[in-house]
């Protein structure tokens, strides 16, 4: 079984490669530069020479969602249009794909956590551009599994924690919104669930996978800042009161009741998933 994966040198595309490696599949990493996703032709090319392979898994993505409102073009073409020409590509060629969304397809109003069939309307570009990818994947005749995530984090990449780590070294204090609710989720247990929908191949479709629990930006990182050498003190913000160029949805927590009901993984809280991951996150 030939796995490729795209995207393999960001934070999640190098925790699953490692992951798929270790449990001895025929796994190959394809980096950013060796896939140019604002160009059709290049995504035909690549397969062209690729050979036989049964899975693809997409985790290429434009992922700056400030910057994607001034980028817009480009954030269309990596998060919207690639898939949609990898989506073809993968019908013609009888592959299997696995893509990656976001909690960002949806406005945040509802008062209860998203299930799947939950009606979206993104607030972002880039939220914008996840949804249709989505939607363009789904259209076609392709085997595929959509996994949306949030607030991921791992040993590569950027992410809140790090950045956070950062800005308490180089601040006295720091203000960190309290008002927006999710599931921070770290990249290991995304991989673990990936594995195990490869291994299993439940019926395929759009799933929601996270950690379980729910917190704030702000609950969050007072829960892991004991563990960071700083003097730092960290106070409580609203949406409003620390504007960003992308509106962000207040409640875009994820039900993951029908992944679970596969009964394939356990995701841990998202507590624990912070101690077991400490070690590797800065």
């Amino acid at each position: 079984m030939k796995i490729l994966i795209l995207g393999s040198t960001g934070m999640l595309g190098h925790c699953l490669y490692d992951n798929l490696l270790q449990q001895g599949y025929d796994v190959s990493g394809v980096p950013r530069h060796k896939l140019d996703f604002t160009k059709e032709s290049s995504i035909y090319d690549f397969f062209e020479h690729q050979g036989d392979c049964e899975w693809v898994i997409n985790a290429a993505a434009y992922t700056q969602v400030d910057a994607a409102e001034e980028e817009k073009e480009l954030c269309q073409q990596v998060n919207a249009n690639g898939p949609k020409v990898l989506a073809t590509v993968c019908a013609e060629k009888k592959i299997k794909l696995i893509h990656f969304s976001t909690d960002y397809v949806f406005d945040g109003e509802k008062s209860t956590p998203y299930v799947e069939e939950d009606e979206t309307n993104p607030l972002n570009h880039y939220g914008y551009t996840k949804l249709a990818a989505e939607q363009a994947i789904e259209s076609q005749d392709c085997q595929s599994y959509i996994f949306r995530l949030q607030w991921i984090y791992g040993q590569h990449g950027h992410h809140f924690i790090r950045t956070m780590h950062r800005l308490m070294q180089e601040k006295e204090r720091v203000r960190i919104v309290s008002d927006q609710w999710g599931a921070p989720t770290w990249v290991g247990h995304i991989a673990k669930a990936v594995l195990a929908f490869i291994k299993n191949q439940p019926d395929f479709g759009l799933y929601h996978i996270a950690n379980t629990g729910y917190t704030t930006w702000y609950d969050f990182a007072c829960h892991f800042q004991p563990r960071l050498t700083t003097s730092c003190r960290i106070y409580p913000c609203t949406t409003p009161e620390f504007p960003r160029p992308a509106t962000r949805p207040l409640q875009s927590r994820l039900s993951i009741e029908k992944f679970h009901q596969l009964g394939l993984y356990t995701f841990p809280h998202w507590e624990e998933a912070i101690d077991e991951s400490w070690s590797t996150l800065l």
